[in-house]
Formats: structure tokens, sequence, C-alpha cells
């Protein structure tokens, strides 16, 4: 039985970053694939994304795009899904708990002026490890005080969605809003729009 859905902020509560990251990709002479390989293959930018370096530290460690430009772009660009929201509200009235489980940056919070009433939110930027890590997951169901087998995990990454499962949580691979609440809502056994 499920007792609490946790979501991922980027490109699930949150618009995907991907389509401000292409662009700047383009401008850099860069495909959006090429862009997110070399992140994926830097250290320095996984360290980033756990708060265990600086902004400063993470740019110095790449020449043919900045980080703090993609870091800015990032945080100008995302808007919010209100289908989300709204889903996130159904759920809280329904009984369950809800959770925000994010890899995000050690740079100041934006206020997009939506509240959500979280029972728990978990940045990867302050425990020091991010998704897909079991550890991660661990933390977010463990501050829920709900098992991982009663979690439902929403991620826009296949990888991270993976993670869940691995620890015992069902997950949804959120490729777009529409379907994804209608699998969730399946899931739950009530509407969610």
């Amino acid at each position: 039985m499920v007792r609490a859905v946790i979501f991922d902020m980027g490109g699930v509560i949150l618009t995907s970053p991907y389509a401000i990251w292409a662009d700047y990709a383009s401008e850099c002479g860069l495909t959006l694939d090429d862009m997110r390989s070399q992140l994926r293959a830097n250290e320095t930018w996984h360290r980033f994304g756990s708060g265990l370096c600086t902004l400063e530290e993470v740019d110095a460690a790449f020449d043919v795009f900045s980080v703090a430009e993609v870091v800015r772009r990032t945080v100008e660009g995302l808007s919010v899904r209100p289908e989300m929201v709204e889903a996130t509200r159904r759920i809280k009235a329904n009984g369950l708990k809800i959770a925000g489980l994010t890899n995000d940056w050690p740079i100041p919070r934006v206020d997009r002026g939506v509240v959500i009433d979280w029972d728990a939110f978990v940045r990867s930027s302050e425990e020091g490890v991010s998704k897909p890590d079991a550890r991660i997951y661990r933390v977010a169901s463990e501050r829920l005080a709900v098992e991982p087998e009663a979690c439902v995990f929403l991620d826009d990454l296949h990888d991270n969605a993976e993670g869940a499962r691995a620890v015992g949580m069902r997950a949804i691979h959120v490729t777009e809003a529409e379907g994804a609440l209608a699998e969730l809502s399946a899931m739950l056994g009530f509407p969610l729009g």
C-alpha cells in the first residue's frame, strides 16, 4: 500500500532544464548530449551537486562552457508545472505524505511563489550525496517515516527512477506530466487532476 509520494523538482514539479541547456550548448558549439556527457564525466560536477564544492570550483573545471552560465540560465528559465502542484495537494488531501527529493546546487534558493506543504524535503547539496545513490532515497523515506516499499518516486531521469526501484520504491519515469499523473493516479486509486 502506498503511503507516500516523493517528487523530483526539475523536470517534475518544475519544467525540465534540458531545453535551456540545449540552447546554451548550441551557443557553445555543442549538442545537449555533448554537454551532458561532459558534465556526467566530471567528478567536480558530481561534487557540486552534492554540495561538496563551490560554483567557482566547478566552473573552473570546464573550459568549453561555463557551469555558472548553465546554473544562471537554469535558475532563470525553469517554471512551475501547476498540474503537478495540484497533484501534491490532492495526494495530501487523501491522507498520504509527500516529499521533495532533488539533486540541486549549493546556491541561493529561488522563490517561485508556490507553496507545497511538504512532509519532508531532501536536497543533494545538503546531504552530500545525490541521486541515483541509494542513500539519498533512504534519507527521504526515513524523514517521511515510511518504508521505501510504501513510497512512489517520480523523476524525469531514468537512472534516478531506477535508483529508487533499487531500494524498493515504486518509480515513475516522467517524460511528460499528463502520462505520469495518469500512472500515479492508477497506483494511488484516486484522481489527481
